[in-house]
């Protein structure tokens, strides 16, 4: 069932004309989803990548050592960006026509889908042509200055300088058209960029549960859309209160006990707890926790909070009535 709601919810989030390859995978590293830039560029169909490994599709990830930065990413949900310069690529995909591997923008992402673990969303940028571009532009400027001496050196050939002159015209022409069309270009890769940044806030912002980065002192210093709903109070006005106003006193140790172990520990936690609202209403929750990053000076977490009310309720309701029944 995970499988078919990944491809669901991504089918609507990201546009599947996109000039971006997008692959979804889950906390095992298997493929989710598999979008149809992937497919135009690599040849292989969703039915063949659905459920298995990433490193299975492509042994040459770990052979470059390039699986480190996926495996970090879902185990500390920490994202990680890998320049074509100085990575070349993540997925080998290659340009026949250039004979060469695809030089590749990647962005890996951690996500989490309808309550569900997923892993990681890497996004792939084609960035071959804007770097054999510049490549271009180098080898042009280089001959351009060839030509150059080249032209001072032959002055008193009125003629030869005349012809390489009109040469240099026309190369210089050439490159104005070509250096047009890849502005053209970049600018409409920038807008697809912001396109994708603008999903991705709302991937955050609009998640089904609550996300909060809280410091060592308890205090939160980040909150999504969703975690101000579920208390009732305003995002901006959360921002550096104490978490523990809105902990049931009751459940103020638990908390306490709870935010020690997981700076103490550096491992993800989970707990229940009650919380109250702005309204005095109180609602169960079940909460994620670990630290930010594996530093032993680490200062924040990050916790997700899921409202398991209904799910309380819905047990109390089914041990009254096995009592009853009994």
């Amino acid at each position: 069932m995970i499988y078919q709601e990944v491809k669901e919810f991504f089918s609507q989030l990201f546009i599947e004309g996109i000039s971006h390859g997008v692959v979804v995978i889950d906390n095992k590293y298997q493929v989710l989803y598999w979008n149809k830039w992937m497919f135009n560029h690599s040849s292989l169909t969703e039915k063949e990548v659905l459920k298995k490994s990433i490193f299975e599709i492509y042994p040459q990830i770990k052979e470059r050592e390039k699986d480190t930065y996926i495996i970090d990413c879902i185990k500390y949900r920490r994202p990680f960006f890998l320049s074509p310069i100085f990575h070349e690529y993540l997925i080998p995909i290659d340009i026949r026509a250039k004979k060469m591997k695809m030089l590749q923008n990647i962005k890996i992402y951690p996500s989490i889908v309808s309550n569900e673990e997923i892993g990681a969303i890497i996004i792939i940028e084609d960035f071959t042509s804007q770097i054999l571009s510049e490549k271009l532009n180098y080898e042009y400027v280089k001959n351009l200055n060839i030509l150059n001496a080249q032209l001072y050196k032959d002055i008193t050939d009125r003629k030869n300088i005349e012809e390489k002159l009109k040469e240099t015209n026309h190369q210089l022409e050439t490159y104005q058209i070509e250096l047009k069309m890849q502005n053209e270009s970049f600018r409409k890769t920038q807008c697809e960029l912001e396109e994708t940044k603008s999903k991705h806030f709302d991937l955050y912002d609009l998640a089904p549960v609550g996300y909060f980065s809280i410091d060592k002192k308890g205090i939160i210093i980040d909150v999504n859309l969703t975690g101000a709903e579920m208390l009732q109070v305003e995002r901006k006005n959360l921002i550096n209160q104490f978490f523990s106003h809105f902990v049931d006193r009751q459940f103020m140790d638990i908390f306490q006990s709870h935010i020690q172990s997981v700076f103490k520990t550096k491992i993800k936690k989970t707990c229940e707890l009650i919380l109250i609202r702005k309204d005095n209403t109180s609602i169960f929750v079940q909460i994620d926790s670990i630290s930010d990053n594996i530093d032993e000076n680490s200062n924040n977490i990050k916790s997700t909070i899921i409202d398991i009310s209904a799910l309380k309720m819905a047990n109390q309701s089914k041990s009254i009535f096995l009592a009853n029944m009994s």
